[in-house]
């Protein structure tokens, strides 16, 4: 995530601004975001180049949205060493325990935080379950 400093503008001049510093920000990394994966990784790779408006909530009125940059494929480790498979098995029932104590999710994008004040990890626009 690239984020910017807050738009200003009238109307939807504003959101205009907001996307423009947004693009240019990716262009300005871009020569950092292409060395950051080997180009044999079956890591997706993805940019969020988001800026925001001044006054906005920055998770309902930002501009800009995410972009693939590298499509992820299937990682041949899986098929072929036994302790990746266990890892990744591992991985998969931990997040299934942590995601099924969350609440439905009905839009996108959908943000979690790993909140250090409850030490769980919430949708952004759930209440913190510290109190």
């Amino acid at each position: 995530m690239i984020a910017n400093q807050p738009a200003s503008g009238i109307d939807g001049q504003a959101w205009i601004t907001a996307l423009s510093i947004a693009t240019a920000s990716k262009e300005a990394m871009s020569r950092i975001l292409k060395q950051r994966l080997p180009e044999d990784s079956p890591a997706g790779h993805w940019v969020w180049p988001i800026g925001s408006v001044i006054g906005g909530d920055e998770t309902r009125r930002g501009a800009g949205a995410p972009i693939e940059l590298q499509k992820a494929s299937e990682n041949k480790f899986l098929r072929v060493d036994t302790a990746v498979k266990a890892n990744r098995e591992k991985m998969e029932i931990a997040l299934n325990k942590i995601f099924e104590k969350l609440s439905p999710l009905y839009n996108f994008p959908v943000i979690f935080v790993d909140c250090r004040t409850c030490r769980t990890i919430h949708r952004l626009e759930d209440t913190c379950n510290s109190g």
